[in-house]
């Protein structure tokens, strides 16, 4: 496997991605900007009003995106799958439209480390993020069964999939609406994979979202933990959420 010769699927699942603190063309840059240009440019739009779809025609029109379809969809996760069915690589990674590259060289050091470990399955850095009016910060995992019994794992924006690897784990599961990444690393975890730690910063991303979806993200956390690792995970996974909740209830009420 020689690195010139990696096809790279970059899918990018976007919705309203030219409004607010979204950047879809931003997004779309730092991929074209990377040295290394065996890359797939995929978008999946699910049926934008906001000029995004507008934004994407320019960028297609001059021959920069591979693959773009704008329809509705079920959320995120249908997006990256859809993605997926239509993707050429040997390798896939994902963004989303409030995601980029944090420098031009990612792709090629990513491929470098494959070139040298034919046998690798998947890689993964860390992504650091930001959120208006908070502090910025860094957000690290691995795939290894204990930490995804707690219900942690690598940011899917840090991480680079075999296509065989999304084949066997069943792509993500579109019945989770925030935690389908936990689901699918979840499978990846308990499967005998080349992994690899390219300990370094992959990608940046903001912060949206509101508590709601946190609660949704927490409900279905729970559930996926129950179900690939039984009631022991799941209960521990439930006592430690609620005590550092109530927890940090207190300390902000303290201040």
């Amino acid at each position: 496997m020689g690195n010139k010769n990696i096809l790279v699927s970059v899918i990018v699942a976007v919705y309203n991605g030219n409004s607010n603190h979204y950047n879809i063309a931003r997004t779309i840059e730092s991929v074209l900007n990377q040295t290394y240009k065996n890359i797939e440019l995929i978008v999946i739009d699910g049926a934008s009003t906001d000029g995004t779809i507008e934004i994407i025609k320019k960028y297609a029109k001059k021959g920069k995106i591979s693959y773009w379809v704008s329809e509705k969809d079920s959320g995120i996760y249908d997006a990256m799958n859809k993605g997926i069915y239509v993707a050429k690589g040997e390798f896939f990674y994902f963004l989303n439209s409030d995601d980029y590259l944090v420098d031009d060289k990612v792709i090629t050091n990513v491929t470098d480390s494959l070139r040298n470990n034919t046998d690798l399955d998947i890689v993964y850095g860390f992504v650091e993020y930001y959120q208006k009016d908070k502090n910025n910060g860094r957000i690290v995992g691995d795939i290894s069964i204990n930490n995804c019994r707690l219900g942690l794992h690598a940011p899917h924006q840090g991480t680079f999939f075999k296509r065989k690897v999304v084949a066997e784990c069943n792509f993500f599961d579109i019945s989770y609406k925030s935690a389908a990444d936990l689901d699918f690393f979840c499978k990846c975890s308990k499967k005998s994979y080349k992994i690899k730690d390219l300990n370094c910063v992959i990608a940046v991303y903001s912060i949206g979202g509101m508590s709601s979806n946190r609660r949704i993200a927490f409900s279905e956390s729970s559930k996926i933990i129950l179900k690939h690792f039984g009631f022991y995970w799941y209960l521990r996974y439930i006592i430690i959420r609620n005590f550092r909740y109530y927890l940090k209830k207190v300390v902000e009420f303290i201040k």
